[in-house]
């Protein structure tokens, strides 16, 4: 993209909103939503620009009624290979003589000229004409000057003009009454695309009357169209007929990024130190990187009724790009809580690559945080033990809801060696890792089908730390943490209760998703653990229904971050195949790889037989899978191994 090519005189209008490519849809510069018609969300084009630059994004420039512009969109008319472009597509660009640019896939072209709209209708075919209330994705791939054009009088000439287009533009006809407007629109497109939900709604969006405030509303749009689409269902002829339709395999659906959603702001004393902590390091992962240090001295002190077994500690991931200060958020906050004694008994270990070296170091203080500088590494270095195997990710999955373990540890000089079992173990892990390398880190581990992945807790940032850090506000650290310290280690074991308000606000939560009773069930949990945190440092009676909306939104925050950092690409296909490999050896029991292959089909799956083989490689390596014996045809035989 050349964003220095786009016209002056669109750049110095604040009507700029940047875009997560591939998706379109407009977020602000912090990544939370804007509107399309809505001024107040739109941003100067060299915000936007900064924060596209760092982040590989978009730009999207919001045409409105009050402006004098319009954008001709063809879509799909050149071919990327070979740069060439449908004769009569050229002949628009040549007739309307404007700014001209390449859409961001290549395959398409954007016109920009001075003219408004003065009659509905704005598509046909491959042909988009708008003027207001649309934000369009500009690439600056392309030259000329904006030049006016008397866009009404070539108007209904330019929609006819794609050759494959099914019909010409039908006449829009408007009643006045604009939620009717939209619903006649909707059976309109419902029956023009056999009522496909996804191709209503994209056509729906553009083409609904930019005027109805009601778009703004999430739900509207999608409400709309699914009442048309159950309209057109319900008033088709019973004799209508199907057999021509033809029969495709049904493709994978995938779920449009939102902007994530803002990590819940800490109140009181715990909120007071995040602030303290100089404003260069992002506050979500200040925040996340606290709650873990206090959640781990919390654990055990209190608890939450009737989940008893539920404890306040974390499996926590910082995740960002390089240089990003998301180590330097947890050696902060690990210094601050130090300094100010609020870690009185929790030991730190920056390293431990064993099974038997967790049990060991919890043999020496139970109380213990995991906080690896690069956590990806501390993965790769339990993956590789020299046998070939590892019961590190074991411990942790053990560990995490219980507080007993048991391992064999090495006779040291001096000492004794043998069986030790831990009866009160308090374990916890942070640490950080990029953004490239989160989603490779848990490939070959298991984590996946053994729910230890599931089981982390996450921060993003994209905010750079500058060279020149400006400094702690020490004070206002000092008397958040003598307030929080009375809080933590009061004598008595404090025992808290959801509030009747609280419980309800947890049963009305996502309450009509369905994404499998066990994911809800530990995203749930995590709003408890965050909660109780929370409800224990301000020294509530109870968990009010303020502070399990708290708990929730960390929820939201959690959810949306996962569908951001599991992108559907190769790492996501290896841990796919991964799984298919535990599950099999599970079912079948001992069988050669041969088999497993031949059963397993890669072939025919996404991330085919690349995916496929890293899996299988990544299992054996870490122990997961391993050979038992041969075949009477010498094919080696292998067995899950169940640590």
């Amino acid at each position: 993209m050349n964003f220095d090519s786009i016209p002056g005189e669109l750049r110095i209008r604040r009507q700029w909103a940047c875009t997560p490519l591939p998706r379109k849809l407009p977020v602000k510069p912090d990544g939370t939503a804007a509107s399309s018609t809505d001024p107040t969300t739109w941003n100067a084009f060299e915000s936007c620009v900064a924060v596209a630059n760092k982040r590989k994004w978009g730009v999207a420039f919001i045409f409105t009624k009050d402006d004098p512009y319009t954008v001709v969109d063809l879509d799909h008319v050149r071919d990327a290979k070979t740069g060439e472009t449908e004769a009569w597509a050229k002949a628009i660009i040549d007739e309307l003589s404007s700014y001209s640019e390449l859409s961001q896939s290549g395959t398409g072209w954007h016109i920009v000229v001075r003219g408004k709209l003065t009659a509905p209708g704005n598509k046909n075919g491959r042909v988009e004409i708008y003027d207001a209330a649309k934000p369009m994705t500009l690439t600056g791939d392309g030259s000329g000057s904006i030049r006016d054009v008397n866009i009404p009088a070539i108007h209904q000439r330019l929609l006819a003009a794609d050759p494959k287009a099914e019909k010409k533009p039908e006449a829009v006809i408007t009643s006045g009454d604009k939620s009717k407007d939209d619903f006649a629109l909707a059976c309109r497109l419902a029956r023009q695309h056999g009522c496909e939900e996804s191709k209503v709604l994209a056509d729906f969006l553009q083409q609904s009357r930019q005027d109805n405030k009601k778009l703004n509303r999430a739900d509207y749009a999608l409400r709309t169209v699914k009442a048309a689409i159950a309209q057109v269902l319900t008033s088709r002829p019973l004799t209508e007929k199907t057999s021509s339709l033809p029969v495709v395999d049904e493709p994978e659906v995938k779920q449009e990024e939102e902007p994530l959603p803002p990590f819940p702001r800490l109140p009181g004393a715990l909120g007071e130190i995040v602030d303290g902590i100089t404003h260069d390091i992002s506050y979500d992962h200040k925040a996340l990187a606290l709650i873990t240090y206090i959640g781990l001295a919390l654990a055990k002190r209190v608890s939450l009724v009737p989940d008893f077994w539920l404890q306040p500690r974390f499996y926590s991931c910082l995740v960002a790009t390089a240089s990003t200060g998301k180590s330097a958020a947890e050696f902060e906050v690990r210094r601050v809580c130090d300094e100010h004694e609020l870690l009185r008994d929790v030991s730190v270990e920056l390293s431990i690559d064993s099974g038997p070296a967790l049990v060991e170091a919890l043999a020496e203080n139970p109380r213990l945080m995991l906080a690896p500088d690069e956590l990806a590494d501390q993965f790769e270095k339990a993956r590789a033990g020299k046998t070939g195997r590892n019961s590190l990710f074991g411990e942790f999955l053990r560990l995490y809801e219980s507080n007993e373990t048991a391992n064999h540890t090495k006779k040291k000089k001096g000492g004794e060696g043998g069986r030790v079992e831990i009866k009160n173990a308090l374990f916890a892990l942070i640490g950080g890792t990029t953004t490239q390398r989160f989603s490779q880190m848990f490939i070959g581990t298991g984590a996946v089908a053994s729910g230890l992945q599931s089981r982390f807790v996450l921060a993003h940032s994209d905010q750079v730390m500058p060279r020149l850090k400006t400094p702690n506000d020490e004070a206002k650290i000092a008397r958040a943490c003598d307030e929080l310290s009375t809080a933590l280690f009061e004598e008595e074991h404090r025992k808290f209760r959801l509030s009747e308000s609280a419980q309800d606000a947890i049963m009305d939560w996502r309450l009509f998703e369905d994404d499998g009773a066990e994911k809800m069930k530990r995203v749930v949990d995590m709003a408890k653990r965050f909660a109780l945190v929370v409800a224990a440092c301000s020294r509530l009676s109870e968990i009010d229904e303020n502070t399990m909306r708290l708990g929730l939104q960390f929820a939201d925050y959690q959810i949306a971050l996962r569908e951001m950092l599991f992108p559907p690409d190769a790492a996501t296909y290896v841990q796919a195949f991964e799984n298919r490999i535990i599950q099999f050896f599970e079912k079948h029991g001992t069988v050669s790889e041969a088999i497993l292959q031949n059963k397993i089909r890669p072939e025919i799956l996404h991330g085919g037989f690349e995916s496929y083989n890293r899996a299988w490689a990544g299992l054996v390596r870490a122990g997961k899978v391993e050979a038992v014996g041969k075949s009477r045809k010498g094919r080696v035989l292998y067995e899950l191994r169940n640590d």
